[in-house]
């Protein structure tokens, strides 16, 4: 295969882990610390650069782990709530997985609110697979499709509480969405009448 000696560091360590899991598949925050390593191997690096770029890596670690906090607080009081035993914790697993797709620091909004479907799904999915009976999933679709308050008397009863906070998260992530349209529309209306907001 590839002979040590024919590329030199750090080449031969980016060769050697794109070989075993391409680039495109690998974690973007994992890679970025080979990078850190690899490119203070490199000829002509730039220290203060590589500083820089571990620091801004460490602040936005911060950020990732106080979401992470948050929705570990919101899956505790959720479980709590909800009281569905059978149901797998899977809140560090779903943060993780929209962390993997939106690591970026301005994504937080969108971070917390994947996490939490996920955990949603989870929860649905456990439900249909490992306890609902077939008529109990039936009445749970039923409410789902119909999508309002009024269907919670359908639901069986040791899932309303559930399918209320279902609704309840839906409707905070629908008013999330109607802030951003309003903060999206005031940005505009600035714009088109030459408006240069304060600092």
């Amino acid at each position: 295969m590839m002979q040590h000696n024919d590329l030199k560091q750090p080449l031969f360590d980016q060769v050697s882990r794109a070989l075993h899991l391409p680039l495109p598949r690998t974690y973007k925050r994992v890679e970025t610390l080979h990078y850190f390593i690899e490119y203070g191997q490199e000829e002509g690096h730039i220290p203060i650069l590589l500083d820089l770029a571990k620091l801004d890596f460490n602040i936005l670690q911060r950020v990732h782990l106080k979401e992470l906090k948050a929705i570990s607080e919101w899956w505790k009081d959720l479980y709590k709530y909800i009281g569905l035993t059978y149901i797998r914790d899977r809140a560090v697993e779903s943060y993780i997985w929209s962390h993997t797709m939106l690591f970026g620091e301005g994504l937080a909004l969108t971070r917390m609110i994947c996490a939490k479907i996920i955990i949603l799904l989870v929860i649905i999915d456990d439900t249909y697979d490992a306890h609902a009976t077939i008529e109990e999933s039936r009445k749970l679709n039923e409410a789902i499709q119909r999508w309002d308050e009024s269907a919670i008397p359908r639901v069986p009863e040791y899932l309303k509480k559930f399918y209320i906070k279902l609704l309840n998260n839906f409707k905070e992530i629908e008013d999330q969405f109607q802030k951003l349209s309003h903060y999206y529309l005031q940005e505009v209306e600035w714009l088109h009448q030459n408006h240069k907001p304060s600092f």
